[in-house]
């Protein structure tokens, strides 16, 4: 934004780092990347406890801890990227979508991510937990099903 010249005819500065807009857009987007690197050093924090705990007493509740925290940064880091990565286009003009900056590539990596590990399921695993206490799933994938989880679902019955 410091080097652009040009603004947009509605814009209130003379250069777009002027632009009391296009401030505050930045000022929003870096409380969103600072926010969602707190939580994946969170989860990484959690992470190093874990691994030291191992073969330990506390080795479980470290891990359960662990596990929840790292869904939790993975929830809120995608709806921030995602939003940075979408509204970094609104300040940046034309120039922002060439080719050679790239910086579509941060969208569809966030994208990507939320992809294989639907954000949907993981509120609701995390929401489970908080509420009922239910175990973490600790196996995240698409197009399997985790053993006995739908005999689980089903209350324990095998299919006839």
């Amino acid at each position: 934004m410091r080097s652009r010249t040009r603004v947009y005819s509605q814009g209130s500065g003379s250069t777009a780092a002027t632009d009391p807009l296009v401030q505050q857009l930045v000022g929003r987007l870096s409380a969103k990347v600072a926010s969602a690197q707190d939580a994946v050093l969170a989860a990484a924090r959690a992470l190093c406890l874990a691994q030291r705990a191992v073969g330990t007493q506390d080795q479980q509740r470290l891990t359960d801890e662990a596990e929840l925290r790292t869904v939790q940064a993975q929830i809120t880091a995608v709806a921030d990227v995602l939003s940075v990565t979408t509204e970094l286009f609104e300040v940046g003009g034309a120039s922002a979508t060439s080719r050679g900056r790239a910086l579509d590539r941060h969208w569809r990596n966030a994208r990507t991510l939320a992809s294989h590990n639907p954000v949907i399921y993981q509120e609701r695993a995390v929401g489970d937990r908080l509420l009922n206490g239910t175990d973490l799933l600790y196996f995240w994938s698409t197009g399997e099903t985790r053993p006995g989880a739908a005999d689980a679902e089903r209350g324990g019955r095998l299919r006839s």
